[in-house]
């Protein structure tokens, strides 16, 4: 058994999370309230979160096209099965 609701260096997240696995197992989209998962991430409200088992990395999904951070709670997101389309509320 592995926790998956880690940051890229493996500390455990300070909020609660759950989330979904990919059909190849190999990623795990995720929700949390945890703000140290990814740097700058301080609203203290659920965001959503793909990260890669292989490699450890994680990626907000919680941000604009220009890439800052959303200033809203974001949740419920769906994994396709080949992790081409994501898609969350």
């Amino acid at each position: 058994m592995t926790r998956v609701s880690t940051n890229g260096d493996g500390f455990e997240g300070n909020g609660a999370s759950y989330g979904r696995f990919s059909a190849d197992g190999t990623k795990v989209l995720f929700t949390s309230e945890s703000t140290n998962f990814v740097d700058g991430d301080t609203k203290y409200q659920d965001d959503v979160f793909v990260k890669d088992l292989k490699t450890g990395q994680i990626i907000s999904l919680s941000t604009d096209a220009a890439g800052l951070q959303l200033m809203v709670a974001v949740m419920n997101g769906i994994i396709c099965r080949w992790y081409q389309s994501l898609i969350y509320q």
